[in-house]
């Protein structure tokens, strides 16, 4: 009997360890996924020396209350930490976890690292063969090194570099709201770039190509094919989800991926023009869904802000632009960071035309100084962009005898179609006018079409070199012209 009461009391003082130790993993856990978070803000704050000697290597530890616990690879580091950063990294920590934080710092290895070790392994997110591989799909414009931070956007690049680097650990889902043309698409391109490079499967699709697959899937009864494409990826982006409200089918479809991708561990990012609560039409549990994890909303730049980006923007050119003019550009209040390019773009233009050197006055000129929001120009600027435009054109069309008629109109015959992707493609990669723009320069076409034509000539010129010479030479010839 005393041996059965002593067998029962072991049992349970067995089963207290074993909760005591799964607390223990549990919080440190979450300590290392706030930390990673932290550095990804940190990362655009400090200099990369400085971060690669004191940061790169930290580690959360414990976080309990207001104390969060870090433990650095060497007493160097702690001490350059605790001299030169302890406040800014409290502060980027507190902004983070919007809470005051008390932030201390060891030297060394976590305390139950041990005990971690003896837990199951979680599944390999992706065969060793695939490390390191880019996805060819992704657009090499958008990456993080080219994305500008500013306090408008630093959140959300935060929050998108978190997840690029450790998927489904800490925001899952990540939410990401704006207007049209602040950024939102460039982050998504950004984490397949970096999830991609570290060997992580990512599929990137439109709220409306979601749709069309799940529509095709119903239609020709393909629906394992369906399931394997959007439940199989280690980080699913979807882009524009507003669009899928109201389309009660669809929906009901997204919300069991959701719930698949969820419940084993991998990633899930969306994008929309409002917060999750302000779908129309959405069902409420997916609506709930989309609220699970981080929800963070990138804001208009400021005027510091648009110069950054402008000044960035211009350094790729073959020329130089003055800050001057780039402060008199950024001044320009707009409604969205396309609208800002399509300014530098008046201004490129102007100098590819005139081939004059730029002054303030032909700048104030060419701007109108009175221009605030994206489409509106003056008869001048106007001009000039359908010149640059036209000439991509008539490069296009001369090169493969198609005509500039025939690349405006309806026709879908293959060479006509190729020609006008091929024009499209150009007046992108050349100028950063956007995709709207084109389309309607193009017989008022869906700037999706015209996304989806700029994507599959961008993946033919990465990966087949006769075709990459040819669009080479006819960039040539259009900034030469």
């Amino acid at each position: 009997m005393s041996l059965c009461l002593f067998s029962a009391f072991e049992s349970r003082e067995l089963a207290r360890f074993g909760s005591i130790r799964g607390a223990l993993v549990r919080k440190e856990n979450r300590a290392k996924e706030l930390w990673v978070a932290t550095l990804g803000a940190l990362q655009v704050q400090v200099p990369a020396s400085l971060y690669d000697a004191c940061l790169k290597k930290s580690h959360g530890i414990d976080f309990q209350g207001e104390e969060f616990l870090i433990s650095v690879d060497s007493p160097f580091a702690r001490e350059m930490l605790e001299k030169r950063m302890h406040s800014l990294l409290e502060r980027t920590l507190s902004k983070i976890l919007k809470q005051k934080v008390r932030l201390a710092i060891q030297v060394g290895a976590s305390p139950v690292k041990e005990e971690e070790k003896k837990l199951p392994i979680k599944r390999s997110k992706t065969p060793p063969s695939r490390v390191g591989n880019i996805d060819a799909s992704a657009n090499p414009r958008y990456t993080f090194n080219s994305f500008v931070v500013g306090e408008n956007n630093e959140m959300a690049y935060s929050a998108a570099l978190a997840v690029a680097q450790s998927p489904a650990t800490l925001y899952n889902p990540l939410y990401i709201h704006s207007d049209v043309g602040l950024g939102k698409t460039h982050l998504l391109q950004a984490v397949r770039h970096s999830a991609s490079a570290n060997g992580l499967t990512t599929l990137f699709v439109s709220s409306e190509q979601f749709v069309s697959d799940f529509v095709a899937s119903v239609r020709g009864q393909s629906s394992n094919n369906f399931r394997d494409k959007y439940r199989s990826p280690d980080i699913l982006l979807v882009d524009d989800i507003q669009f899928l409200s109201g389309k009660s089918q669809s929906e009901e479809s997204f919300f069991h991926v959701f719930n698949s991708l969820h419940e084993s561990n991998r990633q899930i990012i969306v994008t929309s023009d409002c917060p999750p609560e302000e779908l129309k039409k959405a069902q409420s549990r997916l609506v709930s869904r989309l609220q699970w994890g981080l929800e963070v909303e990138v804001s208009m730049p400021s005027e510091e802000t648009r110069f950054a980006i402008l000044k960035k923007k211009s350094s790729k050119l073959p020329f130089k632009i003055s800050e001057d003019i780039l402060s008199l550009i950024a001044s320009i209040p707009v409604t969205s960071v396309r609208a800002l390019e399509g300014n530098l773009n008046k201004v490129i233009a102007l100098v590819n035309m005139k081939k004059e050197p730029l002054t303030m006055d032909s700048c104030k000129n060419l701007l109108d100084f009175g221009v605030s929001t994206e489409g509106e120009m003056s008869g001048n600027s106007h001009g000039i962009r359908l010149k640059l435009m036209d000439k991509a054109l008539e490069i296009v069309g001369e090169y493969y005898g198609i005509s500039v008629n025939v690349m405006k109109g309806a026709s879908r015959e293959r060479r006509s179609a190729r020609a006008r992707q091929i024009a499209m493609y150009l007046i992108y990669e050349s100028s950063d006018f956007a995709p709207s723009e084109i389309g309607e320069f193009l017989g008022s076409r869906h700037a999706k079409t015209i996304q989806y034509g700029i994507d599959k000539i961008n993946n033919s010129y990465r990966t087949e070199d006769h075709f990459k010479n040819e669009i080479d030479h006819l960039k040539s010839v259009l900034v030469n012209s």
